[in-house]
């Protein structure tokens, strides 16, 4: 009767991990989308998504190929809290096309703004 106890014990552990990790995955990243200031495509080229200050936390890179109104992203959750999000979108020559911020928050939405000329 004991084993089989400790057996039910063990085994609604085991089947609640899955569930526990899931859980955990999603609270060590933010997620978020990233948009164009009037609403249309986003320009062809290279985005870098950040936290500001930057620590231990890995830059995500995302490519745009000009037809996306928006786009997905997450950002791995350092131990730090960001003081902001950045994201920089760049032509395959490092000419800056636009850039966007945003404070953290549940959801994340940064728009990104044309670069002046």
């Amino acid at each position: 009767m004991a084993s089989d106890l400790h057996r039910r014990q063990l085994l609604s552990c085991l089947a609640a991990l899955p569930f526990t990790l899931a859980t955990a995955a999603c609270a060590s990243e933010m997620r978020g989308e990233l948009t164009f200031a009037d609403g249309g495509a986003i320009p062809q080229g290279t985005i870098r998504v950040f936290a500001e200050p930057t620590g231990d936390r890995s830059d995500v890179v995302l490519e745009s190929d000009g037809k996306a109104r928006a786009l997905a992203f997450s950002l791995p959750h350092g131990d730090a809290e960001p003081r902001q999000i950045v994201a920089v979108l760049e032509r395959k020559d490092g000419w800056l096309l636009a850039r966007g911020s945003a404070a953290p928050s549940d959801p994340l939405s940064i728009t990104l703004y044309e670069a002046a000329r």
